[in-house]
């Protein structure tokens, strides 16, 4: 009997522990829930069908396998594999976009910030909201837009008046703000907002209200140059822009040729290249004299810069190929776009030992 007892009672313990690390367990699972920033709170869902191309990228980005289903669990940073998981309840304020810039590089993370929480993010950009937290907000845009193609196709499909907000809206409002340090910052965080997303569109078109908005920022009082070029950047990504509005033309000019601004050689390519198309395209557009003057500048400095790479006789030397052709481009152009054809035939040794 004795026995008997020991026996049950032994059981009851048995359970009552078992009991209570069921309880703790469960208790366990229920504190460890993932925190807004964890890595799976972000990894996006499959986008909807954008066609074979856009369709491919995206479904890269969002974790789709090769027959087009959505992996069941993908790989996270550190080669581990999780299962999906978004965290719908975050809080977006500015903590939280704070914590998030750094993610918004991050090609899948960004991928995830715009589709769960671009309208949340977006509506930090109202004119009603505090400057610190526009910025904060446009910031963490800009981010997910940089190299990552899927984001910009989700923003155009999914939020298609988000640009003209920028231009209507934003844009608008800054130029009524009074000695902000923040107007200027966030104009250009703006501008360059619109330069990722315009150039990922052929389709977009410079209504007179957006020239005329570009054109008062251009002409604000105290304006920063970087400010100036980001606009021209802009202005210059379709060639309609500049033959509908000739004064960019002439400012594109204007700015190439200001000594104190001192364009980088990127910035001096995208100028170019600009007046360029728009010659190549129309032969009647007028471009001003003052583009001439900096060509032939440019024409005579990098002339001297080939040459002196035709001279070298390390055949050791690293070159680079894509300057080399763009030196070119510029001085033959020089003549046989913008001036006078015959006057290259001139300039060309070959000919001249003909003679």
């Amino acid at each position: 009997m004795n026995l008997r007892k020991s026996r049950v009672l032994i059981v009851l313990i048995a359970l009552l522990v078992m009991c209570v690390r069921a309880s703790n367990e469960d208790s366990g699972r229920r504190t460890l829930k993932p925190r807004i920033g964890d890595e799976n709170a972000l990894v996006a869902k499959p986008m909807p069908p954008l066609g074979p191309v856009g369709g491919e990228i995206a479904g890269i980005a969002a974790g789709v396998n090769h027959q087009g289903n959505v992996g069941e669990s993908r790989e996270n940073a550190e080669g581990a594999e999780d299962e999906q998981s978004v965290n719908d309840n975050a809080n977006i304020d500015m903590q939280w976009m704070e914590d998030h810039i750094e993610d918004s590089h991050d090609y899948k993370k960004g991928y995830g910030i715009v589709e769960r929480y671009f309208d949340e993010l977006n509506a930090h950009n109202n004119i009603n909201s505090p400057l610190e937290a526009r910025e904060l907000s446009s910031r963490l845009v800009l981010g997910c837009l940089r190299n990552n193609p899927p984001v910009k196709r989700l923003i155009w499909e999914k939020h298609p008046l988000f640009v003209s907000q920028i231009l209507d809206v934003y844009l608008k409002d800054l130029l009524k703000q009074q000695d902000s340090k923040l107007k200027f910052p966030l104009m250009k965080r703006y501008l360059s907002i619109l330069i990722e997303l315009i150039n990922y569109t052929n389709g977009f078109k410079f209504v007179n209200d957006y020239r005329n908005t570009l054109d008062e920022i251009y002409k604000t009082n105290n304006v920063p140059s970087d400010i100036q070029i980001k606009i021209l950047e802009l202005v210059s990504l379709t060639t309609s822009n500049l033959k509908e509005a000739p004064v960019w033309i002439e400012r594109i000019v204007s700015i190439l040729n200001n000594s104190d601004v001192h364009l980088d050689e990127l910035h001096k390519r995208f100028f170019f290249n600009a007046l360029h198309k728009l010659k190549e395209e129309d032969k009647k557009v007028d471009i001003p004299k003052g583009f001439l003057h900096w060509l032939a500048n440019e024409s005579q400095q990098r002339s001297f810069n080939l040459q002196g790479i035709e001279d070298n006789d390390d055949k050791l030397a690293v070159r680079d190929l894509e300057q080399e052709e763009f030196d070119k481009k510029l001085i033959d152009s020089r003549h046989l776009l913008f001036g006078n054809p015959l006057a290259a035939r001139i300039k060309n040794n070959d000919y001249l030992d003909e003679l």
